[in-house]
């Protein structure tokens, strides 16, 4: 899912838009190169069930023409979400949550890497609502990226670089 671009006044996921209370799950998926206001490579709105397992998800971007319209460059959640086994890599937001941004979501995040993602505010994965114990998860490696402080429920964080292939030529399978 490439090269898309998400237009008009909201703007919500450049690559996949999960609309209003439906459910969905993206299995295995490469999310990359794709421009929206909120979600760049993804976006999921109120009242959404999705699980995000074992995707690809790089190169997207949010970008918007004022403050706080441009957050989640690779994934915007406001619902339920399960994140597991994904790859965020530079992704870019204009303001927060450059790899993830959680708005008021419900999330396990595990056994993710979040690395060399760009953005205002926290570039790896940023909270904004009222009740941060709803977001779940451990053993994420996150690397050259930030955290919102708030998220002290993810544990076990593993904060080296992921060496990949080749991160220049987009091979983000691990060096063994």
């Amino acid at each position: 899912i490439h090269d898309n671009l998400a237009s008009g006044s909201t703007s919500y996921g450049g690559g996949v838009f999960h609309a209003a209370n439906a459910k969905a799950l993206l299995a295995a998926n490469t999310i990359y190169s794709n421009t929206g206001k909120i979600g760049g490579g993804v976006g999921a709105g109120l009242g959404t069930n999705i699980v995000l397992m074992s995707n690809m998800i790089y190169d997207n971007t949010a970008t918007g023409i004022s403050a706080v319209t441009a957050l989640g460059g690779g994934l915007s959640t406001s619902g339920v979400a399960a994140i597991w086994n994904n790859t965020f890599v530079e992704n870019n937001a204009d303001d927060g949550g450059a790899g993830i941004y959680l708005e008021g979501a419900t999330a396990n995040i595990s056994n993710n890497i979040l690395a060399f993602n760009t953005g205002n505010g926290n570039d790896g994965i940023e909270y904004d609502g009222p009740s941060p114990q709803f977001i779940t998860g451990g053993y994420n490696n996150i690397s050259n990226d930030t955290v919102d402080s708030v998220l002290t429920s993810l544990t076990n964080v593993v904060t080296g670089n992921p060496d990949f292939v080749n991160l220049a030529g987009r091979n983000l399978h691990i060096n063994t």
